[in-house]
């Protein structure tokens, strides 16, 4: 009897509870949307920074913040540029500190020195680069000559700066054993050398330097008449030097390919004076007393007509004072003496003295047009080449083998550039 009692009491009590629970549920609304509405979900963005880290950017903020979730049930598997869903209940992954990660991965140790190797950083201002930048032309040693003429002892005893190479107010004077050479050549004694000098520099004037104040490297071409230039095409690596210094007769036209076609400096005497190139700094060999009196003349009366082996013309077109200097007689004495070596009877040609004057006043040359033919004579480039062309070498009224050995021994000590042109 007793236990039905207890029984009945218990299901009592159960039915009242589920009534109670019912009626509150009925009174709120609030909570039967809540649990009725769908859960939502979670979208996750990463934005990369870099291709080492990505930031991940969540939506979630724009939820109700009853429907939040929490930080730590966020998934982070997931890729670079990647759109990833993962519901609220997904297990969460172990918490990620992006930006020490990124930090070291944006600026590794390898990448660093990659950007700004020391090999790329000399590369880009190169010693080359840097001079080739500058505008102007900046003072420098000459390529080879330079430094063979400070190892060459041969070339230090001889070389004699002190020697006026051309005549003018300030060396106009001429003493001593280059005068009394330089007179024994001469046919007439009787004549006044001083007045005659003196004359001449009231017309020429000169220069004491024909570089006009250059500093920087002067390159030259001293181009012979010889033969061998014939086919030589040496034309345009003539035409590129500083200074283009021919002698005597030397037509360009017609042998451009050869010889080139530009003329700088002319070395004329009066009786090669017909073939000046017109613009040409005129420089004049006075081997004689009337070479002075004639290249005063051609400025002025036009009187003197005669020359030593044939008529001389009494004016030169294209000539002007402004542009002629007078090699000075000592200079002659100098080169005869101490380069050839004093032959006895023999003058210095043209073509030796023009290469003499450009160790004066050259820093590099470059010496082309000389030597004799396979003939051994002495032929011309303008002249058909052949057996009979030219003179003998034994009728050259010129130390020729001394000037040949003269040449080869410049070019073996490295103070010139000789080329021996087609034979």
């Amino acid at each position: 009897m007793k236990t039905r009692i207890v029984i009945a009491i218990l299901a009592s009590c159960l039915i009242l509870a589920w009534v109670t629970a019912y009626r509150t549920r009925q009174n709120t609304p609030e909570l039967n949307r809540m649990e009725s509405r769908p859960r939502p979900k979670l979208i996750i963005k990463w934005k990369p920074r870099n291709k080492a880290t990505a930031v991940p950017v969540s939506t979630r903020n724009q939820l109700p913040t009853a429907a939040r979730p929490a930080a730590n049930q966020l998934n982070s598997k997931t890729n670079n540029n990647s759109m990833v869903e993962s519901p609220y209940n997904e297990k969460p992954a172990p918490p990620r500190v992006p930006a020490v990660v990124g930090q070291h991965r944006a600026t590794p140790a390898k990448n660093k020195y990659r950007a700004t190797p020391a090999k790329n950083k000399y590369r880009a201002t190169p010693a080359k680069n840097k001079y080739r930048a500058t505008p102007t032309r900046v003072p420098v040693i000459c390529r080879s000559n330079e430094q063979a003429k400070i190892k060459s002892t041969w070339f230090a005893s001889r070389i004699n700066r002190n020697v006026p190479v051309f005549l003018n107010k300030v060396n106009s004077s001429l003493a001593g054993s280059a005068r009394r050479w330089w007179l024994s050549n001469m046919h007439r004694k009787d004549i006044s050398l001083d007045a005659a000098i003196r004359n001449l520099i009231e017309v020429v004037p000169g220069l004491a330097s024909i570089r006009e104040n250059r500093a920087s490297c002067i390159t030259c071409a001293i181009i012979g008449n010889a033969g061998n230039l014939q086919g030589s095409g040496y034309g345009n690596l003539i035409d590129s030097k500083d200074f283009i210094i021919r002698a005597n007769k030397s037509p360009t036209k017609g042998f451009e390919r050869d010889v080139g076609a530009l003329t700088t400096h002319q070395i004329v005497y009066p009786e090669s004076a017909d073939g000046y190139h017109p613009g040409a700094t005129m420089l004049v060999l006075p081997f004689k007393e009337a070479d002075i009196r004639w290249l005063a003349s051609i400025f002025t009366t036009k009187n003197v007509t005669r020359g030593f082996w044939r008529h001389v013309p009494a004016s030169v077109s294209g000539a002007s004072p402004e542009k002629t200097f007078t090699i000075h007689p000592a200079f002659l004495h100098y080169v005869h003496t101490v380069w050839l070596s004093n032959p006895p009877g023999k003058w210095p040609s043209a073509g030796d003295v023009s290469i003499v004057l450009g160790l004066h006043i050259c820093d590099e040359l470059h010496v082309m047009g000389f030597g004799a033919s396979k003939y051994n004579r002495w032929d011309h480039y303008y002249t058909a080449r052949n057996a009979n062309a030219g003179l003998p070498i034994a009728r050259i009224h010129h130390p020729a083998v001394k000037e040949a050995s003269l040449r080869n021994k410049l070019q073996q000590d490295g103070i010139i550039n000789l080329y021996p042109g087609k034979a």
